[in-house]
């Protein structure tokens, strides 16, 4: 797997309750709009219509208030991941050194191996 493409998909690990919540209001408020809101008959009171009406508005505001929650945690995770790409842009090795023998082998995630330096 590509190392630029697994960023995105560590952002998705993070991200998808967010993104499913999101999704489930517009769905519900979209498809609110033409079962219920449309299909009033004629005979209903305004009292009724109008709490319909107000269903809708409370559906369309759960659905702005999971985006607007959506948005901060991807805001959170934009400059979480470009505070740690710019803290890591001067170290020229990224490793997890290994004990093996005498510990001087370093396992590097790109898969060539380097020196431990003393």
């Amino acid at each position: 797997m590509a190392i630029g493409s697994r960023r995105y998909i560590d952002w998705l690990e993070v991200l998808h309750r967010y993104v499913a919540l999101t999704a489930w209001t517009i769905a519900i408020w979209v498809t609110y709009q033409p079962l219920l809101n449309r299909r009033q008959s004629d005979g209903v009171s305004d009292n009724s219509k109008e709490i319909i009406s107000l269903l809708g508005r409370l559906l369309f505001a759960l659905f702005l208030c999971a985006l607007v929650l959506f948005m901060e945690k991807f805001a959170i995770q934009f400059i979480a991941g470009k505070f740690h790409e710019r803290s890591y842009a001067g170290l020229d090795v990224l490793c997890i050194y290994v004990k093996n023998g005498d510990g001087s082998d370093c396992d590097e995630q790109r898969g060539s191996l380097t020196r431990k330096r003393r």
